[in-house]
């Protein structure tokens, strides 16, 4: 194999400045700089992720190691609405074009007003903030029961995020675990559906 020569065009570098890039190259990554907010839903991810196992297992013959994970309470009973039987939510929504969008309530507008949201918004200015307590009491109607945030309903957590000012309306909430469950859950909930629990 022939020796790379540098072209005539190009300069040459020294050794010295070579070892200058492959150094910058190697360098990790430089750790992001965290807001107050930011360093609190760190330590409350790990803080989590922690809680739910309980150890590992190591394989005494080289094989792959178990990691046990805890068990958690069961989700605790919680007084669910009603859900339609989907034939009978099929046959009510037949034609209309919308219900693509979730079949509306009589008691819950799928789309809040501007005066609505601002009164959703300034309900919640009391309570609103990270690490307050909360339990998801309500949800939009699905047209199947089995998927969306309607099975959510009933489950407690932890305000996770707050929202920009186009989304004021709505908070990420960090589900406590419950039965088996591994994988953390965070859930993106409207405000009107949430209710604080007192600390």
């Amino acid at each position: 194999m022939k020796p790379i020569r540098p072209a005539d065009n190009v300069d040459p570098i020294t050794p010295e400045e070579f070892e200058e890039l492959m150094a910058v190259v190697r360098a990790p990554p430089a750790e992001p700089v965290l807001s107050e907010a930011g360093r609190w839903r760190k330590e409350y991810r790990e803080a989590q992720f922690r809680s739910r196992i309980v150890g590992v297992q190591h394989d005494l013959f080289g094989g792959a190691s178990v990691t046990h994970y805890r068990r958690h309470d069961p989700q605790a009973s919680f007084e669910r609405p009603p859900i339609e039987d989907i034939d009978a939510k099929l046959k009510r929504i037949a034609g209309n074009r919308a219900a693509t969008f979730g079949p509306e309530c009589a008691d819950r507008p799928a789309f809040l007003s501007p005066e609505e949201r601002e009164t959703v918004i300034r309900g919640a200015a009391n309570w609103l903030h990270l690490g307050q307590r909360v339990r998801i009491v309500d949800g939009p109607s699905p047209v199947d029961s089995a998927f969306g945030g309607y099975g959510f309903i009933g489950r407690e957590g932890v305000v996770y995020r707050l929202c920009s000012p186009v989304f004021a309306e709505r908070v990420y909430i960090f589900l406590d675990p419950v039965g088996a469950e591994r994988a953390e859950k965070i859930a993106f909930v409207e405000l009107r559906d949430v209710e604080p629990i007192a600390q």
